[in-house]
Order: structure tokens, then C-alpha cells, then sequence
């Protein structure tokens, strides 16, 4: 091989290896909460799921708001929402944080 081709080469397989370390990398969450007959929300992480019960007579959504700002104060930033309808509606928030 003459040196161009392995110069080529070793530079091709030096750019690929920075790439790839350069992609960020994260963990995933779903906060989901409810409407009027579903009184808890749901935080699902790859390591975890937690669940708080919501009391009957509290505002449902702002309960779901309040636990996205917490755990945006924990470094999540919601990438995604979602909202279901039918029988019950549920509010769906899609998170995320880098992962040091």
C-alpha cells in the first residue's frame, strides 16, 4: 500500500472514532398523569418506576406540572409531549438527561 491509501485510511478510522465518541448519550423518562378519574402520577425511568398518589380534591394537571419541574431541576428536559383521549385522558411528558 502506498502511504496516501494508509494515510487515507488511518484518517478515515480517526474521524469515524471521534464521531462516535462525540454523540451525547441519555437516559429516558415518562411522566404520566390524569384527568379526573386517574389520582396518581407515574415516573418511569430505565432504573426505576415511582408512583404518587394524588389526593381526590387536588388539581390533577398542576400536580403533573409541579413533578416535571422537579425533575427538570434535576437535570430532565421534557423533549416530548403527549395527550390520550377516550375514556380517560392522560397527559404524557417525554424526558431526558445526559448521561455523565
Amino acid at each position: 500500500m502506498s502511504a496516501k491509501i494508509k494515510l487515507l485510511v488511518i484518517t478515515t478510522l480517526l474521524i469515524v472514532n471521534i464521531g462516535l465518541k462525540a454523540q451525547d448519550r441519555y437516559e429516558y423518562a415518562i411522566v404520566q398523569g390524569g384527568d379526573v378519574f386517574i389520582n396518581k402520577i407515574t415516573v418511569i425511568t430505565s432504573s426505576d418506576e415511582e408512583i404518587v398518589e394524588t389526593p381526590k380534591d387536588s388539581k390533577r394537571k398542576v400536580e403533573l406540572i409541579k413533578k416535571v419541574e422537579e425533575l427538570e431541576k434535576q437535570g430532565w428536559e421534557v423533549f416530548n409531549t403527549a395527550l390520550s383521549s377516550g375514556t380517560f385522558i392522560g397527559h404524557y411528558f417525554y424526558m431526558r438527561r445526559k448521561i455523565k
